[in-house]
Parts: structure tokens; sequence; C-alpha cells
């Protein structure tokens, strides 16, 4: 085709380079106009540098430090009122605090940005406040960690949401889970029974991740579903003893081929013994398989939900840190939390072989927790029996009568005692070691020192500090609990009466029960007198001395069980001294 009439003729050379200057010429002006090599859109946008690492807005607040940039990035903040259509769909899970924010992105995402909301002065409880994102059709949860002495919410993301608000989370009412071992080889039953109308679902043991993917495990000792409740198996690489197969679960995230098998494995164990779904409970794994892990689980989770079966992720207790910085004072390791709890239907958060966090830290790990997993998919594993740990860091679950089997009453009665009068004794372990007693979160605990000199420390698991567990809980606003050994025998018997109170939320308006139940019964040689029910004062035990003169025998129970009487075994109780 000819040229056009006054145009100049270009050869094929002369139209060749200037296309290239063109394309060069161009791809220059894009650059500089932000149009080109994600450099920034939009000259509203507030670009980020060595001078300038935060951009705020009404109450909004991002920062991204120099070395998070890839490339050029900035940021356009604005805030508006939350449509009516946005509220809706909140429901009656949470109560907005703040406008809805939007922020508009510009150019090269960095690999991580902090985002901080002011907390308003008018709402006074840290505890339950989450940032959510709205995309315009849902809300998604997002987390973040209350700052008290700065009054912000924080939370660190790497994909910033289109629009976010605070919310303050609404109360719901809590959902009580038990642990089940496997059956029992004569009746076939559970050891105790279920609390009726308590527990609302059960994690029954004895599966176990095995070789090449394959499940392990006597499939007819392991608890069917239940009628009525919420069943979901949990699959392990730990045994009764806690030692953990760390090699199994790093083979099985090795190969995508063990993988395989083990996802279809699980899916079909679940859909053909007629389970709600599965409990994952792997430890020990590996921190350069943190990827691998959540990619299994994001696998095993579409698999289930094709089944229509839920999927239940247990995580075990962070490791604590010195890092003094607020979200920070805890490490997850190998498990990436947010993550993990995006994909999963249900968080169970262990703390059972933690005593030293339950009984001194619950409130930091707890305020950690809720920051890194939707509150409402957390459930906090609880132990309701006493904790043993040996100086190898053995930890072990016991009954009561295997936790006061050392436990002593000693008093020093060397002299006939005065009819009537009051008597103090000690509780003592071991002849005459001490027992400790936190009156704040109402737990006892002892140290023994066997004949090798190894130390061990027991935690008495009474109603009193599981009560005290629970409010500490309570106050996050989480999914519910979940109790190890709730259906062992052994327990206070007072446990599933404060489980109650924590469902029905009664436990701040009802009576607190006794730290420990004390029984004294003061027998003569011809004679059982009714027990006396001894005041307890932390470790010391007040007992009433009997009118009547004589020699009695001291017999004494904790919490039911009977323990030994030293310094005495026996009382005087002296003649009433006659009036001149």
């Amino acid at each position: 085709m000819l040229p056009a009439v006054g145009k100049p003729a270009l050869g094929y050379g002369a139209v060749l380079i200037a296309c290239v200057a063109g394309l060069i010429a161009g791809s220059f002006m894009l650059v500089r106009t932000g149009l080109m090599g994600d450099a920034l859109r939009e000259a509203t946008c507030t670009e980020f540098g060595p001078k300038q690492t935060t951009v705020s807005q009404s109450g909004l607040s991002v920062q991204v430090a120099p070395e998070a940039l890839l490339g050029r990035f900035g940021i356009l903040l604005d805030v508006s009122p939350i449509s009516p259509d946005a509220a809706a769909k909140l429901g009656n899970t949470a109560q907005p605090k703040s406008g809805l924010y939007s922020l508009k992105t510009c150019s090269v995402l960095p690999q991580q940005m902090t985002l901080s909301v002011d907390i308003p002065p008018q709402v006074s409880d840290l505890n339950t406040l989450d940032l959510y994102g709205w995309d315009g059709a849902q809300w998604a949860w997002l987390g973040g960690k209350a700052d008290a002495q700065t009054r912000k919410l924080v939370v660190e993301v790497k994909q910033p949401p289109q629009q976010l608000a605070l919310m303050q989370v609404t109360s719901a009412q809590p959902i009580v889970g038990a642990e089940l071992g496997t059956r029992d080889a004569n009746t076939g039953g559970p050891d105790v029974a279920l609390p009726a109308d308590l527990v609302k679902e059960i994690v029954p043991s004895g599966l176990y991740l095995g070789d090449f993917g394959e499940l392990a495990g006597d499939v007819a000792q392991i608890r069917k579903a239940q009628p009525g409740l919420k069943t979901y198996p949990a699959v392990r690489n730990w045994g009764s003893n806690g030692v953990i197969n760390r090699t199994l679960v790093q083979n099985l995230l090795t190969s995508a081929v063990a993988r395989s098998a083990h996802i279809s494995n699980l899916t079909q164990f679940a859909v053909a013994q007629r389970y709600d779904g599965i409990a994952v409970d792997y430890r020990g794994v590996a921190l350069a398989q943190r990827d691998d892990f959540t990619e299994f689980v994001r696998l095993l989770a579409e698999s289930l939900h094709a089944s229509n079966k839920r999927l239940i992720v247990v995580v075990p207790t962070p490791e604590r840190t010195t890092n003094p910085d607020p979200g920070k004072e805890w490490d997850e390791g190998a498990y990436n939390l947010p993550a993990l709890s995006a994909i999963a239907d249900q968080i169970n958060f262990d703390l059972c072989y933690e005593p030293e966090i339950l009984a001194n830290s619950l409130d930091s790990v707890m305020q950690w927790a809720v920051s890194r997993i939707n509150r409402q998919k957390l459930q906090v594993v609880l132990p309701s029996l006493s904790v043993r740990q040996g100086e190898s860091d053995v930890i072990e679950l016991l009954n009561l009568d295997e936790a006061l089997g050392s436990f002593a009453l000693v008093g020093d009665v060397a002299a006939p005692v005065v009819p009537g009068t009051a008597t103090q004794f000690k509780l003592k372990v071991d002849g005459n070691a001490d027992v400790a007693f936190d009156a704040n979160t109402q737990t006892y605990h002892f140290v023994t020192q066997g004949l090798s000199g190894k130390k061990t420390t027991v935690w008495l698991g009474t109603s009193a500090s599981f009560r005290h567990r629970l409010q500490q809980i309570e106050k996050y606003r989480v999914r519910g609990v979940t109790v190890r050994g709730l259906m062992s025998p052994g327990n206070d018997s007072g446990i599933p009466h404060v489980l109650g109170e924590y469902q029905a939320q009664t436990l701040n308006t009802s009576s607190a029960p006794a730290s420990l139940q004390v029984s004294v019964q003061l027998n003569t040689a011809v004679a059982t007198r009714t027990p006396n029910d001894a005041a307890v004062n932390g470790t010391t035990v007040e007992v009433q001395m009997p009118q009547e003169p004589g020699e009695y025998s001291i017999l004494t129970t904790v919490n039911g069980t009977k323990v030994q009487n030293t310094q005495p075994e026996r009382v005087q109780v002296a003649a009433a001294v006659k009036a001149p």
C-alpha cells in the first residue's frame, strides 16, 4: 500500500528505528507517570521511603520499613461510614468501633506492612478487639494485638485488605468439648459418663500417622461417632507417653505422594466411619517445613470440605521469647497460625503440658493467641487432672489420688490441747516439704526430690484452679474449651459443675468453690465422730478440737483423697479444768 498523500514514506529500517525509539520514550514516560514498572499510579498516593515510613489518616496508620520495600510503593488512605449492607453481614458476631478505612495501594507491594488503628477512648475492654477486612461482599478476620499503652490495635500483613474496620467481638455461648481415650477392652464404653447437656463435641484418640501416609492404630478401639455429639478423631504422631515421631511427619511433608495418600486415607476414614471430620495433631514439625505443613493443611481441608467434613488443627503451646515488643513475646515456630486459622474450621490450642504457663502466664499467651488465631475458631485445650513435671521435662497428667499421695497434715501438738479450741496444722508433702499456694490463681503446687536428687513438680488440678483458668479464657470470647482428662476417673468432683457455669456464662456471678476441701475426722478408740470440715487458709488447716477429753486419732481427706497424718497421728484433748 502506498503511503498517504503528503506523508513522507519511511523505509523498513527507519520504521524499525522509529518504533524502538518510540517504545523507549514511551516506557520512559510511563515510568515517569507511574503507569509502568510497578511505579506509583496515582500522584495522590504518599510514597514510602527512608524518610517516610508511616502514613496516617483518621486513626489508621500504615508503617513500612525501608528494608521491606521491593520497589516504589505508596498508599492513599480514606475513611467513611460502614454501609448498611456491610453492617448487616456482621450479624451478631461483632460491633464496629471505627469507620470503614479504605486502603488504595500504588505500585509494588512491600514484603510486609504494619497496620494500626486507634482504639476509641470509650472502649474499655481491649481483650475482645479485632480488625476485620471488607472486600465489598464479605468480612474477613485480620486479628491484631491490643497495645494498652498506646491504645492501638496492631497487625502485620503481607496483602492489605481493600477496606478494614475495628470490631469488638460480642459474647457467644462457649462450646465445651472433651477428649476421649481409646475404648475400654472389657466394656467398650467411656471410663466415666459424659456430663449430660454439657459436652457438645468429642475428640477420640487412638489414630496415628503411619509410614507412607498410611493410618496406624486399632480402629476397633477408637470411639465411634456419638449420637448428638460432633465427633472428630485425632490423628497424631505422638503417643500417650509424649514421645514424638518427628521422622514420620518430616517424611510426610517431604513426599507429595505420601501426602496425597495420607489426605485420601484421612478423608475416606472420616466418611466411612461417619465422623464429622478429623483433628490433625502433629507435633515436632521442623521450621524449614513451615510452608509445607500449611500447604498440607490446605489440601486436606479442601478434600474434607468436598465430603462435607470439617478440619480441626491442633497446635502446641508456643515458645516464650525474650522479645519485649507487643505481639512478639511468643514464638509459634513451624505453625503459621494466621494461615492455618484462615484454612481450618477450628484451631485447638493445646496448653495441657505447660503448667507454668497455665499458672502464671495464661493472660499473656491468650492475648497473643487471639492476635494470631481467629477467636471464633479458637478452642483452648485444658487439663482437668493434675500435672507432674520431672526434671527431664517429661510431663504427665495425674488423678487426684496420685497427686495427693504424698500429702500430709502436720501440726506441732506436743501437749494436751484445750477442749473446743482451734488447732492449726500445715499441709506438707513427703514428710515435711512445703506446699505452695497462689491465691491469685487458686493454684497449689509442690516440689519433691528423689533419692537421685532429681526434682519433680506437681500442680494440683482442683475445681478452684480450673475455674480461675476458665475465667481468664472467658475474657477473650473464644469459641470454647476442650478438656483433656475430663472422662478419666480421679478428677475433682466439682469440675463438671464449673464447666457448666462456664458454658452458661455465670462464672463471674456464682460463688467460687473452695481451693481445697479438707475434712478431718477425730476418732476415739470406741467411737467414730462425724467429720469436721476444716477451715483452710492457703496451706494452713484449722481444726476445731472436741469438747470431750481423751485421745483422738486423726483421719484426714483432701478433696476426697485420704492423706497421711504426721506430727501427730493422734491428739490428746485435756480434761476441762474445774473452776475453784
